[in-house]
C-alpha cells in the first residue's frame, strides 16, 4: 500500500527536477555597468551649481536568451540608462552648500527592460555623491594683476569699469572682496621724456576661477589705463659747490680748510631728462651741537628733486673749522 503512495510523489517530484532543469537551461545572465545619467530639475538649474561623481552601476540581467540578447545590444547602443531627476530638499534650499548620496532601486531599470528579464543592482559599489553649492551674484572691485616683472615700472592705474558683476557660490563671494584680471602685461617704459608717451592701455580679461570654483563675471573684460614712470638715467655730477646749513643764532663762522670753494662728485639716478637735475650739497650744522675748532670727515648732505636717488655712498667732506663769531654777525641758515 505504501509503495503504491510513494510512486506517484516520486514521480511527481522527478518531473519538478526535469523542469527546473530545463528551466535553467532557458535562462542566461549577463553581468555588466548600467550607465547613469543625472539631470538637474528644471526650477533648481540657474540657482546651483552642482559636481557630482555619477559612474555606471555594476548590474545582472537574467532572462530568457533572446530578451538577454536585446538587452545586451541596448548596453552597446547606449540606449539603455538610469536617469534621475536631481534637486535639492525644500529644508535645505536656503544652504550655502549641501551634499547627498544616491540610492538606486531596481524598478529604475526594470521599466526599461524586455518581459522576462529581471535585474539586479549590486551592493558593493561606491556610492555616487551630489555636491550643491548655491549661486549668488555680487559686485566686485578690479584689481590688476601685473606681471612681477613690470609691476615696479608703473606710476599709477585705472580700470575702466572699476567694478564688474559676479556670480558663483555664495560660499566662496561671501569672502570675496576683489576680482583679479588675467596676467596683464606692461609694457616697455617709453625712452622719451614726453609724458603722453609713457600713458598705455591694455584689454585684459578677468579670472574665471575664485578659490577654485567657476564664476561667471559680466563683462568678461575690463580695460586697464597705466601711466608708467619715466625711463631712468644715471647722472654724474662733477664739481658741485658745498655749503653750510647753520641754525638761527649759530656762534660760528664755518670755513673750509682749503683755498678753493669745498666741491663734491656723485652720481644719482631719476627720469630721462635732457637736463641736469638741480641737486645741493650741504654740511648740515643743525643736526648736532658742533664746537669751535676743526671738524674732519663729516658727513655731506644731499637734497635731490623728486624721484631721484643716490647712487652709492654719500660723498664727505675732508674738514672745515669753525671760528667763533666775537660779535660778528651769525651766519645765515641755507634756504
Amino acid at each position: 500500500m505504501s509503495d503504491r503512495l510513494l510512486t506517484p510523489i516520486i514521480a511527481v517530484g522527478l518531473a519538478f527536477l526535469i523542469w527546473l532543469y530545463f528551466r535553467s537551461r532557458d535562462q542566461e545572465v549577463l553581468d555588466d555597468r548600467l550607465p547613469v545619467q543625472l539631470q538637474v530639475a528644471a526650477v533648481q538649474e540657474q540657482e546651483y551649481q552642482v559636481e557630482h561623481d555619477a559612474h555606471p552601476l555594476k548590474v545582472s540581467f537574467a532572462g530568457p536568451p533572446p530578451r538577454i540578447k536585446e538587452v545586451r545590444s541596448k548596453l552597446h547602443q547606449e540606449a539603455l540608462f538610469l536617469k534621475r531627476i536631481i534637486s535639492v530638499p525644500e529644508e535645505h534650499r536656503m544652504d550655502a552648500r549641501y551634499e547627498e548620496t544616491l540610492r538606486f532601486d531596481a524598478a529604475e531599470v526594470q521599466v526599461q527592460l524586455p518581459p522576462g528579464v529581471r535585474v539586479v543592482i549590486a551592493e558593493n559599489q561606491t556610492p555616487i555623491r551630489v555636491r550643491w553649492r548655491k549661486l549668488t551674484e555680487k559686485q566686485l572691485p578690479v584689481v590688476p594683476n601685473f606681471d612681477a616683472h613690470g609691476r615696479d615700472r608703473i606710476e599709477r592705474w585705472v580700470c575702466e569699469p572699476p567694478t564688474v558683476t559676479v556670480r558663483g557660490p555664495r560660499e566662496v563671494l561671501d569672502q570675496a572682496v576683489q576680482i583679479p584680471t588675467v596676467i596683464c602685461p606692461v609694457p616697455e617704459v617709453a625712452d622719451s621724456t614726453d609724458v603722453a608717451a609713457n600713458n598705455k592701455s591694455e584689454s585684459v580679461e578677468l579670472v574665471k576661477e575664485l578659490s577654485k570654483q567657476a564664476i561667471l563675471v559680466a563683462p568678461g573684460e575690463v580695460i586697464i589705463r597705466m601711466t608708467l614712470k619715466p625711463a631712468q638715467k644715471t647722472y654724474e655730477l662733477t664739481d658741485v659747490p658745498v655749503n653750510f646749513l647753520c641754525p638761527a643764532g649759530f656762534p660760528y663762522r664755518p670755513q673750509f680748510t682749503t683755498a678753493r670753494p669745498a666741491v663734491v662728485s656723485f652720481k644719482v639716478r631719476g627720469p630721462a631728462s635732457p637736463q641736469r637735475p638741480e641737486v645741493s650739497a650741504f654740511v648740515d650744522l643743525t643736526a648736532r651741537k658742533f664746537g669751535a675748532g676743526l671738524h674732519a670727515d663729516e658727513p655731506i648732505q644731499l637734497k635731490l628733486p623728486r624721484d631721484f636717488q643716490l647712487v652709492g655712498e654719500p660723498p664727505r667732506l675732508s674738514s672745515f673749522k669753525l671760528e667763533p663769531l666775537n660779535g660778528a654777525t651769525a651766519a645765515l641758515p641755507l634756504q
